[in-house]
């Protein structure tokens, strides 16, 4: 009789439970390493947040009175988007502020697009527009809406929409419903 030894002492059981324990320490390793150093590296979630704190502090209480959130006022949506408003109406917002970001309070770094759109004639929802000689909010495409009247403020976000966050709000204004949207990039 032949004695059998053998030098090996590795299993396959042994070798799965190895396997299983290097796939999960790499798993770990690619799930939590990049959330580790995020405060280090450039992203997206800044801009979340700064859109949604826009567009929350807009429709409650910067365009409308703080015990009527969400009803926005027409004259003070007027003045926020740099049109010519008769008189100094009461508004929440430093009215002599020359950029959006000023009015709103947020850094220039930060790069901000406001826009309010509603359907005021039942055709579709549009782009609005503050009517000098009526004193009335009407769609941009309407006669009396001058191009420097209308509701967008801020530079005009990038085509490549990935790289824009989108907060948004549905208002009341002058009794019929309408979109705020805050654009951050």
């Amino acid at each position: 009789m032949s004695e059998r030894s053998s030098s090996r002492a590795q299993t396959t059981i042994d070798f799965a439970i190895g396997a299983g324990v290097f796939l999960l320490a790499v798993a770990f390793v690619v799930a939590f390493v990049p959330s580790m150093l995020s405060p280090f590296a450039g992203g997206g979630q800044e801009d979340t947040v700064v859109a949604d704190r826009v567009a929350s502090q807009l429709v409650g209480g910067t365009l409308s009175a703080p015990e009527t959130p969400y009803r926005v006022d027409g004259e003070c949506a007027a003045a926020f988007f740099d049109a010519s408003v008769a008189g100094d109406p009461d508004c929440e917002f430093d009215t002599d502020a020359s950029t959006v970001n000023e009015r709103v309070g947020v850094s220039d770094r930060v790069r901000l697009n406001v826009t309010l759109d509603g359907d005021r004639t039942g055709d579709g929802v549009e782009r609005l527009c503050w009517d000098d000689d009526e004193r009335r909010i009407v769609e941009a495409d309407a006669s009396g809406c001058d191009d420097a009247n209308r509701f967008e403020a801020g530079p005009t976000p990038p085509t490549d929409s990935s790289s824009v966050v989108v907060a948004w709000r549905t208002v009341s204004l002058a009794g019929e419903t309408a979109q705020l949207e805050v654009r951050v990039w």
